[in-house]
This record gives C-alpha cells, structure tokens and sequence, in this order.
C-alpha cells in the first residue's frame, strides 16, 4: 500500500505554502536609477560641460555615458562621430542634463518634433487619457439605484411584505 495523505494534511501543507508567502511578499520592482559610478561623477561633469547620452545602437542595445558637449556638438567616441546638441535637444533626467541620440542619425530626438508628429499621426495620449475618464464617469452615472446596498434593501422589503400578505392569508400572525 502506498502512503496516502489525508485530506487534513493537504490542507495543513497549503496553509504552511500561504503563510510562507504572508511571511515573504514578491519584491516590489525597482525604479531606474543610474549606475553608482556613472551617479558619482556625474554632478562634476555637469559643471564641466558634459550631458548625460543614451545612444540608441543600429543593433538594439543602448549606450549611457557621460560625453563633453563642445561647440553645440558632442562626440561620441565609440562610434567616432559628431552629433548636434543645442538646447532644443537637451531634457533632464533628474538633475543631469540627457540627450537621446539615435546612432544612425546626426540629429538627437527632439521632443517639439516627437509632439508634432503625434498630433498629425492622431495617436496623442492625452485625449485618450480623457476618453477613458469619460467612459468611466458614464459608468458611475449608469449604476442604478438599486445597486450594491440598495438591492438588498429591496429584497429584505419584498420578503417582508410577502410574508405580511403570506400571514394575513393563513392567519398565522407571529
């Protein structure tokens, strides 16, 4: 005969996993935060003219380094080319100074021209961000009355009045 659990101890083993996973909650994801050597030097090369560069390699991979912006223009050394950086294509992440530079184009990404290009494509993220606001309002408005609580207010008053019409028949008062 082979050893059969009972049903007891299969539920005692499911309750141990679940306390288990009470006692050891998933780990929250971690936002992106910069490498530590590149956090280090990074408020010194600030001062000094240089800007935080994601480069955005023809094979996928990315570059992130801190490269001299000299003469509105920075050079990248591992791909030894010279790319524009005015200020129309400078952001900030955080408290650097960040261009997003495509390794195929001379240009950096320009967030005006990323705009631009979403109002003519129609794809803004904004009007549908109202749209579901709306939908969601309408939703609120549909509920009826009768919802949730309200429910079941009406069928505690239904049972008692078929229970008064019930009695008031067989005569069977409380």
């Amino acid at each position: 005969m082979g050893t059969e659990e009972g049903l007891k101890s299969k539920i005692d083993k499911i309750m141990e996993r679940f306390e288990e996973m009470d006692k050891n909650p998933p780990k929250k994801e971690k936002k992106f935060k910069l490498p530590l050597g590149k956090r280090m030097g990074g408020t010194a090369k600030v001062k000094k003219g240089y800007a935080l560069v994601i480069l955005l390699r023809t094979n996928g991979s990315t570059l992130m380094n801190f490269f001299p912006i000299r003469d509105d223009l920075v050079y990248i050394s591992d791909v030894d080319t010279y790319h524009i950086s005015s200020t129309d294509f400078i952001g900030y992440y955080k408290k650097y100074p960040l261009i997003i530079l495509p390794e195929w184009d001379l240009q950096p990404l320009r967030r005006h021209k990323l705009y631009k290009e979403a109002i003519e494509h129609e794809r803004l993220a904004k009007p549908q961000r109202a749209i579901i606001q709306a939908i969601h309002a309408a939703q609120l408005k549909q509920k009826s009355a009768f919802g949730g609580t309200g429910l079941l207010w009406l069928i505690i008053g239904g049972i008692a009045v078929l229970y008064i019409i019930y009695a008031g028949i067989t005569g069977q008062w409380g």
